[in-house]
């Protein structure tokens, strides 16, 4: 099960700690989102309103807030697949978890760039596990149920999802169409 970050060493944070918490984290993704890996701490602390000492008692390295950033966007992923897992059709619980993933993707564009260029996966070992068991159950029950194209692994659907994001990186507003597409492709032939 994935660990709570956001109690730091167990203790709760007072009310304004967690809104500055929560204030860095916003700016964060939207610098991360629209400057890239290379936005500087400063500019982070700015956007959200806060002292650069706030940001770092927070976050004591970028790497630490690019580590929670993947971890928050792992966990919402995770409880995409855990949605559609849900479904009683496994073939309509695939298509929902891939529909939910692109629009993630772009409403996070330019987020999941940075994801690209940085190795932050790697930051959220347990999540990333965990989403990755996802994945394959998702592709297990499809399969079992006839609809998933039979040569399709849970790889290379986690390539696929990779390169959705690339795409609609470069262009956020056919997302939609990115994943029509992806889902045509996938579905195993009548």
């Amino acid at each position: 099960m994935p660990q709570n970050t956001d109690q730091p060493l167990g203790r709760r944070l007072r009310s304004d700690a967690r809104r500055n918490r929560e204030r860095i984290l916003t700016a964060a993704k939207a610098a991360l989102g629209k400057d890239g890996a290379d936005v500087q701490m400063e500019a982070i602390a700015k956007g959200a309103q806060v002292g650069i000492g706030t940001l770092y008692r927070h976050f004591p390295t970028k790497h630490a807030l690019l580590a929670e950033i993947t971890r928050q966007w792992v966990l919402d992923r995770i409880a995409n697949a855990t949605s559609a897992l849900d479904s009683t059709d496994p073939w309509a619980g695939l298509t929902s978890f891939l529909v939910g993933s692109g629009e993630a993707m772009s409403r996070d564009a330019g987020l999941c760039d940075v994801f690209g260029q940085v190795a932050t996966f790697d930051l959220c070992e347990d999540e990333s596990a965990e989403y990755a068991r996802l994945l394959k159950v998702l592709v297990d029950q499809a399969h079992a149920a006839g609809a998933l194209r039979a040569d399709v692994t849970v790889e290379d659907l986690q390539g696929l999802l990779y390169g959705l994001s690339h795409s609609i990186a470069l262009d956020s507003a056919r997302w939609q169409l990115f994943v029509d597409v992806l889902v045509q492709g996938l579905r195993r032939a009548p």
